[in-house]
């Protein structure tokens, strides 16, 4: 059973295409925690960002520390067009910025959503709930309440 905050969240069109192209460039069997921000238009362009956690890959043969689990996190961005000659042009970039332990993964997002003019809080998408997202997109379909799902009684 996920926490409460790992719930179903209505997610659009874009950002599953976004979470798709995540996906192509990390082990989405070994993400723990996607933070998904409100993407941002900028003139004709619409840029998101999404901090994700990816669980270390243990070395064979190497000890391991104790403590807390190591989680790779990556910066994941997003360009589209939305307007202009280039309507409909797509980029995304996937950064290994840091090796941290989930909870301070957590506390820095918490810390970037205080210092930032925001409104919206980002959503946050447990593993799971990431890989029920691509794995429902590369089928081509729905889960029912968490992308623009038209059925009544779905999240809004």
């Amino acid at each position: 059973m996920e926490p409460a905050c790992f719930a179903a969240m209505p997610i659009g069109e874009i950002d599953e295409r976004f979470l798709r192209a995540v996906a192509d460039h990390v082990a989405a069997e070994r993400v723990a925690a996607v933070y998904l921000f409100s993407p941002i238009r900028q003139g004709p362009t619409d840029r998101g960002v999404a901090i994700v956690a990816e669980s270390a890959e243990p070395l064979e043969g190497a000890d391991q520390p104790r403590g807390a689990p190591r989680y790779t996190v990556y910066t994941a961005t997003y360009r589209h067009a939305v307007k202009g000659r280039d309507r409909g042009a797509w980029a995304v970039d996937v950064t290994a910025q840091a090796d941290a332990p989930l909870s301070a993964v957590a506390d820095v997002v918490q810390g970037v959503q205080r210092r930032s003019a925001a409104v919206a809080e980002p959503v946050e998408l447990s593993g799971d709930a990431f890989r029920s997202i691509v794995v429902a997109g590369a089928a081509g379909s729905v889960p029912p309440g968490t992308v623009d799902d038209p059925s009544p009684g779905a999240a809004v």
